[in-house]
């Protein structure tokens, strides 16, 4: 017996106080007893298979069905060591069934039955997709896929690469991958690319510690199978041994591959080059084109921001323009804002209006406002800070930031945009707020929307209104037919309610409730409402029938 099954069985029998009694009990057998067991288990058989039960005919399975029957706490585990010690390859199916339910005794079982011919398993584990049969498939199957790779490699690689894998689990594929990505990493690679396994990441030690060994070859290794985040990952780890030793030679390298790959490999590299020297790598990308520098510049930006957040600024204002500029200082903003929003905030204030200053803006803020659903209200000097921005940064930020602001705090992002009716704010920044407060107190929301301007006001009432209607329909309609019958809001808020009828899983229903003088208004209202032709049909149709 190995000693990965020693240990196995001795955890699992959670103590050796019966160990004695048990050796007793099994040593004190007589040889008749023995037989005489063999004999029923056969009976046993007999009878099964002439009534068509599906059987498999293991005499030692059998044997070991009975012993566990009559046995208890580390008896049934000597019970199972001993079985496992004889078993051979055509006892393994029954004696996976015996063991399901019960983990220690599947591995037990599948440690053996890799021992015995692993290959074997996996057909087994194949021919048992559509129906398990009784097999313990996912306890055998992470067993097989942990240590077959490292028994054989390439014997698993072929048997997972054939055809007569045909319909196998995409997640085996997967965990042979990550297996081998530690044990023979450029085989792991290869089959991430050959497998076509994308949206997946292997552990990095290995592939760490082979890169180190010779980082160039492994960059254009992995260049041979790109297969997209799982690719980029491993090139970061790349590059990040590289850099320990020749930054320049993996940024000179990363500038051959034109692709994302590349690029990764080299924003890493020169983001780990400026933490340690950033003169070095100031000095390297001046000297490189400006294709390169524009390219770079916001990973050297960034690693130079965790460092000096104002001269990193002042180094992107003298050297970048455009795209990159903007890019660079956003990035340089967002590290500052990691450590002090505040402190970034004022950078960006100092700032004067321009694409640069939107972007650092909006890094600001995606670091000093609350997630969504974090039930955190914005802080005070986020919301006065807001105010100071110029037009076309205000409203990138209520953009990115609008779904966690109403989420978090709605109320007060109404009392903002209340106080600052800029044509910079976005009117589906009101409408978002309007339908948040009317969730909770319709008439608080309805009031809200009164102190926006005109065609705002519109827009924001028509959105608090669907919401309105939505849990309290006679009410909505009610305080709607008070309105006097030339005030725009009747029309427009009616308008917003009988699109969102439409699009309902029941509109037929929810059109019949409506009056008489409802259903004419949307006769006439309905040619303003896109929906497609036979809808339209069934809605006229509705608001027709008596």
């Amino acid at each position: 017996m190995k000693t990965k099954q020693v240990i196995i069985v001795l955890s699992a029998a959670a103590g050796g106080l019966l160990m004695g009694y048990a050796v007793r009990h099994l040593t004190g057998r007589s040889l008749s007893e023995s037989r005489s067991i063999t004999l029923i288990e056969s009976d046993k058989v007999s009878t099964k298979a002439a009534v068509g039960q599906k059987f498999d005919d293991s005499p030692l399975a059998n044997k070991l069905e009975h012993d566990l029957s009559i046995s208890s706490g580390v008896t049934r585990w000597l019970c199972w060591w001993q079985a496992i010690e004889h078993a051979e390859l055509a006892d393994m199916p029954r004696l996976a069934r015996l063991a399901n339910g019960d983990n220690t005794a599947i591995r037990l079982v599948a440690e053996r039955w890799i021992e015995l011919d692993p290959r074997n398993l996996f057909d087994t584990l194949i021919a048992a997709q559509s129906n398990h049969n009784g097999l313990p498939v996912e306890g055998l199957a992470n067993a097989l896929l942990s240590e077959w790779p490292r028994r054989d490699a390439k014997a698993a690689v072929a048997a997972l690469s054939g055809t007569e894998a045909f319909g196998l689990r995409p997640s085996w594929r997967q965990r042979v991958a990550g297996v081998l990505c530690q044990s023979d990493v450029e085989l792991g690679i290869r089959c991430l690319g050959e497998w076509h396994i994308e949206n997946y990441s292997p552990n990095m030690k290995g592939v760490s510690k082979w890169a180190a060994a010779d980082p160039q070859h492994a960059a254009e290794f992995v260049s041979k199978y790109p297969v997209g985040y799982a690719t980029l990952e491993i090139m970061e780890a790349i590059a990040a041994e590289w850099a320990k030793t020749d930054a320049p030679s993996a940024l000179a390298f990363a500038a051959t591959e034109r692709n994302e790959y590349g690029s990764q490999l080299a924003k890493t590299a020169l983001n780990q080059w400026a933490e340690r020297s950033l003169k070095g790598a100031a000095e390297w990308l001046a000297g490189t084109d400006k294709r390169t520098q524009n390219a770079l510049s916001p990973a050297f930006a960034t690693a130079w921001g965790k460092q000096d957040a104002p001269a990193a600024l002042a180094w992107c204002q003298a050297n970048l323009t455009g795209g990159a500029l903007a890019e660079s200082m956003g990035a340089v903003l967002g590290v500052a804002a990691e450590k002090d929003p505040k402190d970034a905030a004022e950078l960006v204030n100092a700032m004067p209006p321009s694409r640069a200053r939107t972007e650092a803006a909006t890094a600001v803020a995606a670091k000093w406002f609350p997630d969504t659903f974090s039930n955190k209200p914005i802080p005070n000097e986020a919301i006065n800070w807001l105010a100071k921005l110029d037009d076309e940064s205000l409203n990138r930020v209520l953009k990115d930031r609008q779904w966690s602001w109403a989420e978090n705090d709605p109320k007060s992002l109404a009392a903002f945009i209340s106080t600052d009716h800029r044509d910079g704010i976005s009117p589906d920044i009101a409408n978002q707020v309007a339908r948040k407060l009317a969730k909770k107190d319709p008439a608080d929301a309805i009031k809200w929307v009164e102190t926006l301007p005109g065609s705002s006001a519109l827009s924001a009432g028509a959105a608090a209104f669907t919401e309105w209607q939505h849990s309290q329909s006679e009410s909505a309609f009610n305080w709607l037919h008070q309105l006097a019958a030339q005030d725009p809001r009747r029309e427009k808020f009616f308008q917003g309610a009988l699109q969102d009828i439409i699009w309902s899983p029941d509109p037929v229903a929810r059109l019949a409730d409506l009056s008489e003088a409802d259903r004419l208004l949307a006769q006439k209202l309905l040619p303003q409402i896109s929906i497609a032709t036979d809808q339209r049909q069934k809605v006229l149709d509705a608001l027709k029938s008596e």
